[in-house]
């Protein structure tokens, strides 16, 4: 599987069906960026547009003020426990 931020065009692995919640996975970028603040608004966008479940971090980063962010309505966040 290839990620966004490692150079591919493909979208995270994600559950969900119906009543099942949608679950995304989360990021550890810290600050480190790559492309323009559309590129990481769009990336965003795909990753986590429906997603109500976000397995670990959800990091914006790189996002103009101005840009519609109501795709983001994440409800839950989960961390696995450490091992």
């Amino acid at each position: 599987m290839q990620l966004p931020w490692q150079g591919g065009d493909t979208v995270p692995w994600r559950w969900g069906h119906g009543a099942v919640p949608a679950v995304c996975a989360g990021t550890l970028n810290g600050l480190s960026v790559t492309g323009d603040a559309q590129h990481q608004y769009q990336t965003l966008h795909k990753m986590y547009n429906n997603c109500e479940i976000v397995m670990g971090n959800l990091e914006i980063v790189l996002i103009d003020h101005t840009q519609d962010l109501s795709f983001l309505q994440v409800t839950h966040r989960w961390d696995p426990p450490p091992p």
